[in-house]
């Protein structure tokens, strides 16, 4: 197989189908490598943020949620989008917002694609440290019923055992893992 890493696809025109607060659908006519043409439907979102907030004991900070579109129950690190504002700026009202917390150290260690078939969304991913609570109430709106320490040696097995099923989650925990190695 060659390795051109040239983009093969073209944009022909591209129309947004749905758009809310959060996130626009849009649909572009496209030529797919081979000359072909079609449509693909994308996911537009800001970016977002991923916090990997860690005591000064090793502990690391975990939300207890239900989501919606699952249905389901899980543990997650803080997170949320940018709203396009200045990534750390977003970290740290994201980290106010879901535990309560503040942090005096932030390092960014990385970033993914989450869903790059489908998605534009690019996630950032944050450290925090020498953190401190504020005794704020943590924001309604994000659903969150439960706060969890837990030791950072010990958050693969919540993840073995689908306590933590979110895979944002779990791809920011292992950029945490591999950086603090």
């Amino acid at each position: 197989m060659q390795n051109n890493k040239t983009n093969p696809w073209k944009q022909l025109s591209s129309k947004i189908v749905y758009k809310n607060d959060w996130f626009s659908v849009r649909e572009d006519q496209v030529e797919k490598p081979g000359n072909r043409t079609g449509i693909y439907g994308v996911l537009d979102t800001p970016p977002s943020v991923f916090i990997v907030a860690i005591s000064d004991r090793n502990e690391i900070y975990l939300t207890g949620l239900f989501r919606y579109p699952t249905g389901k129950y899980g543990l997650e690190i803080p997170a949320g989008s940018s709203d396009n504002q200045d990534l750390l700026i977003a970290a740290q009202r994201e980290l106010l917002e879901e535990t309560g917390l503040k942090a005096s150290r932030w390092e960014k260690i990385g970033q993914f694609t989450p869903l790059n078939g489908i998605a534009s969304e690019t996630s950032h991913v944050f450290l925090a440290r020498d953190l401190e609570e504020t005794g704020s109430e943590l924001d309604p709106d994000e659903g969150i019923l439960e706060l969890r320490k837990v030791p950072f040696d010990q958050v693969f097995e919540l993840v073995k055992s689908g306590e933590i099923n979110d895979g944002q989650s779990i791809a920011a925990l292992s950029l945490a893992e591999h950086y603090l190695k």
